[in-house]
């Protein structure tokens, strides 16, 4: 086994404890399976219009890599306050697939400015039904990043629970 990690380099990161906690440290998947063909729910993900529907009141949204992904919950906060401020698009492939940063909560001042990031890929089951697969990984390493962490693990299925009903609503 030693041989293995030395060829693919793995030693010094198996053999400290913390460096391959880092390196393994859990992501959050969640996965939905919505009554929407897979061009509209990319829209309701990459357009302010879409997400304004159904997860923030107010957003800002600029469909290109570098573009703006910013999210506000909460319009009476102060600047840098109201969610997911400054959040930039990493990745995008029409239809297929949306990457962006994303910022810890806002009463998490310690660890707030360190962005995480989301990675949304939208597969077709069939013609009128789209799975919408969420990836949220870069958590750190320690008591902050647990609580951080652990607020998501939480947040993610009900965002998922609200876009799938929205869709539900909007079908009828």
């Amino acid at each position: 086994m030693k041989l293995i990690h030395a060829i693919l380099g793995l030693g010094s990161v198996l053999s400290t404890g913390t460096t391959a906690n880092a390196q393994l440290r859990p992501m959050i998947y969640e996965e939905i399976t919505v009554d929407a063909n897979q061009a509209d729910v990319f829209s309701d993900w990459t357009t302010a219009d879409g997400i304004e529907a159904f997860f923030a009141p107010q957003a800002t949204i600029e469909a290109k890599p570098g573009g703006m992904y910013e999210l506000c919950f909460s319009l009476e906060a102060p600047k840098g306050s109201c969610g997911n401020d400054d959040g930039r698009i990493l990745a995008i492939q029409p239809d297929e697939m949306l990457s962006f940063t994303w910022a810890m909560p806002p009463y998490m001042p310690e660890i707030r400015p360190h962005l995480t990031t989301v990675q949304i890929l939208f597969e077709p089951v069939d013609a009128d039904t789209t799975r919408v697969r969420l990836f949220h990984t870069g958590f750190g390493i320690g008591e902050d990043w647990d609580q951080g962490r652990n607020y998501f693990v939480k947040t993610w299925p009900a965002v998922l629970e609200l876009y799938r009903d929205s869709k539900a609503i909007s079908g009828l």
